[in-house]
């Protein structure tokens, strides 16, 4: 995996770097607001349910952020 030093960029390549990184964000986005998401949690019958649903979700999204974050070198760089 391709770890970036930053600091060695030009405003054209940290301004890709962005744009990549925030069509990755949308993704990570997209997935907190999509309708079978929705429909599960409108058909949880308990909070229970709701609760394992919205845990699943938090899992999913830390997971992705953080691929996301080491594939852009931003693990270091941010200290997470």
């Amino acid at each position: 995996m391709t770890k970036f030093d930053l600091s060695a960029l030009n405003e054209a390549d940290k301004q890709e770097l962005i744009i990549r990184m925030l069509v990755d964000f949308h993704s990570v986005i997209q997935m907190w607001t999509d309708r079978d998401t929705k429909r599960q949690l409108d058909e949880a019958s308990t909070t229970d349910q709701r609760k394992e649903i919205h845990m699943k979700l938090r899992q999913d999204y830390v997971a992705a952020r953080a691929r996301i974050m080491e594939a852009y070198g931003l693990t270091e760089l941010l200290g997470s």
